[in-house]
Formats: structure tokens, sequence, C-alpha cells
């Protein structure tokens, strides 16, 4: 296992011709930053020993206001609950911790059967990094 960070432009460029998951996840990054220009956009890759990717973090961040926000996690179906996506939310939190980021953004949809898990993750991150997290809006309380 090994997590590569690319900006967007990479990882478009890597994922082009992938399978339709990698596709559309890459259309989705593509869009999205297209929305957003002017904020620094990478996509956190998680791959597996034979360089299979497993999962994505799309995620995009604004250095000046120590702003991150936090977009798009995919997990391929075969990989799923192995702890990928968990992985890829420490990590993500932790390259954006290192380069001086303290506030963080998350949007979680509700259709989302997995999003109790992730906001017990988030709010673990919010305590143990003494950082603040808003999830849909609202200030994770700890």
């Amino acid at each position: 296992m090994k997590i590569e960070i690319y900006t967007t432009e990479d990882f478009l460029l890597k994922i082009k011709d992938n399978d339709s998951l990698w596709e559309s996840c890459a259309s989705l990054v593509s869009n999205t930053a297209k929305a957003h220009s002017g904020l620094t956009h990478r996509v956190m890759v998680y791959k597996m020993g034979n360089d299979e990717i497993a999962g994505v973090r799309y995620f995009f961040y604004d250095e000046a206001k120590k702003v991150c926000w936090l977009y798009y996690l995919f997990v391929t179906p075969k990989f799923r609950r192995s702890g990928i996506a968990k992985k890829l939310i420490e990590e993500t939190i932790d390259h954006s911790v290192n380069i001086g980021l303290s506030y963080f953004d998350l949007v979680l949809t509700l259709t989302n059967v997995a999003a109790p898990a992730f906001y017990k993750i988030y709010k673990n991150l919010a305590i143990n990094r003494g950082i603040k997290i808003d999830i849909n809006g609202e200030r994770i309380r700890y």
C-alpha cells in the first residue's frame, strides 16, 4: 500500500482511459476544480501493492485563510470496509495540518450510509489534532 498526492491536472492525466469508476471520479474532480478556481487542488490516491487504485480523496484549500474543503472520497467496491476510507481521511487531515491548515469544511451526503462512521472519524480527528471541522455547516463539538 502507498499513498500519493497529485495536482488535479496530474490526476486527470493519470486516470485517463482507466476504468469507468475512476473516469466518473475524474469527471467530478474536474468539474469541481473548475467551479473553485484560484484555490490549491489536490487528489490523494491510495494504491495497492500492484499500483491498483483502491481509493481517492479530493480536497482543495486556501493557504492564506488556512481553510481546507474536503470533497469527494471514493473507494473501489471490492476494497470497501477495509479501512482505506479512514486512512485517506486521516492522511488528508495530517497533510493539511502539516502545511498549516487548521479549519476543515466537509459535506456528508444524507444518502451516504457510512456517514455516521465518518462523522465519528472526523470527531476523533478534531479532538486528537485540535482542529476545527464543520460537517454540513455544523461545528463538531468536542
